[in-house]
């Protein structure tokens, strides 16, 4: 930590005290979706599909799911058309928490061959602080920051990659709380194949733009009960999850690609509060 102002030393490990005392952990259990009273989650024959993708390398690990109404986690769509999908509140050998990412793979060009899904990634953390992305051979190649923390044992070049993930997460929730920008920062990727990077993934507050979007999102798509492929929503709600409500759930950008959107199923914007409040100052503090 040599050269580094000694009032950063003493912010970063006073946040890191207060930060250790919440809990702002992206991966919902069971309570915490009782506590929502909002029981939407993806369909067990789905689940059952995704399980069947998983190489060998993954299927080798000790992976404990949820019941099926409790296995919750994210829809992402990528200019309205369905991308990937996380499967989230899932347990690993000595209580890491799991996440599993499949890609949807389309054949665009081969008539009457359907969508499928295949594996991309699982990510685990055993503190809640860092997710830490494995490819299928379960080879290292992602890293993201769930919660503003700096280890202790960082060289000089990734301290200095953390604090200024961190000034600036700090400053984008300072936008937020002085109503200056309807985003707010949920997660930061810090790593991307070996490389440093600053990726924030941002969520919307529960009026403004977000409803202009739902407004737009139901025009585009239509009515839910109206079956469809696997580019819209219709695949969503007839193939996918039980109980959808779509102005009921919370989004988020991927990054600040306001054309790649997730939506939480089983995560109503409701839950996302606890995060919003994060770095939420008065003027006098600052």
């Amino acid at each position: 930590m040599e050269n580094l102002d000694p009032h950063w030393v003493e912010e970063i490990e006073s946040s890191r005290r207060s930060l250790l005392a919440r809990d702002f952990s992206p991966s919902y259990g069971s309570d915490h979706h009782a506590h929502c009273d909002f029981k939407t989650y993806f369909k067990e024959s789905f689940v059952e599909m995704l399980k069947q993708a998983l190489p060998p390398k993954i299927k080798e690990i000790e992976i404990e799911y949820p019941p099926i109404e409790d296995q919750i986690g994210y829809v992402r769509f990528n200019r309205e058309r369905l991308d990937s999908v996380y499967l989230i509140n899932i347990r690993a050998e000595g209580g890491n928490m799991v996440t599993l990412k499949f890609n949807c793979r389309r054949f665009d060009h081969i008539p009457n061959l359907p969508a499928d899904f295949v594996f991309r990634r699982i990510y685990f953390s055993n503190d809640q602080h860092i997710d830490y992305g494995y490819d299928e051979e379960l080879e290292l190649d992602s890293k993201y920051m769930l919660k503003p923390s700096i280890p202790p044992d960082l060289s000089p070049e990734d301290l200095n990659h953390w604090i200024d993930v961190l000034v600036e997460w700090r400053e984008k929730m300072r936008r937020f709380h002085d109503g200056k920008s309807d985003q707010w920062v949920t997660v930061y990727q810090i790593e991307r194949d070996g490389e440093r990077v600053k990726n924030p993934y941002t969520a919307l507050a529960p009026a403004g733009k977000m409803q202009r979007d739902i407004k737009r999102t139901h025009h585009t798509y239509g009515p839910f009960s109206q079956h469809a492929h696997y580019g819209d929503f219709g695949a969503v709600i007839d193939e996918m999850v039980e109980n959808f409500a779509l102005d009921k759930c919370a989004w988020a950008y991927r990054g600040q690609d306001a054309g790649s959107i997730n939506f939480a199923i089983g995560i109503p914007q409701e839950c996302h509060h606890e995060f919003m409040g994060l770095w939420k100052t008065t003027d006098n503090e600052r």
